[in-house]
């Protein structure tokens, strides 16, 4: 029997960076958990946590300075694309992830390593 994946996207409104943290690690945990007990239905469940993807609305609602500054926090020097997030949701809906089940993946450029 043919088993399925989810996906699930945890969001945040960003009022601080430890903040963010607790969240992401709360967010792991119950991937884990949901991963562990729906494993044996073949069913995979990972969990995506994107960092600032430059979107038309960031662009609208964030002052330019105010976006270099979070760029600047970005080790890889630039804010994710939705590209970025749809290359791994890709990855993750396909035959190559098919062993991969109750992980939180950071889709951040390196934001979550400073």
């Amino acid at each position: 029997m043919p088993g399925g994946g989810l996906r699930h996207f945890p969001q945040l409104a960003r009022v601080s960076h430890n903040g963010s943290r607790a969240f992401r690690r709360t967010s792991a945990g119950l991937t884990a958990e949901a991963a562990a007990q729906y494993g044996p239905r073949n069913v995979r469940l990972n969990c995506l946590a994107p960092s600032t993807v430059r979107t038309e609305q960031i662009e609208r609602v964030m002052p330019a300075e105010f976006r270099e500054r979070v760029t600047a926090l970005h080790p890889l020097g630039r804010l994710g694309l939705p590209a970025d997030v749809a290359a791994v949701v890709l990855f993750l809906a396909s035959s190559a992830s098919s062993w991969l089940t109750g992980l939180t993946i950071d889709v951040d450029g390196g934001r979550t390593l400073v």
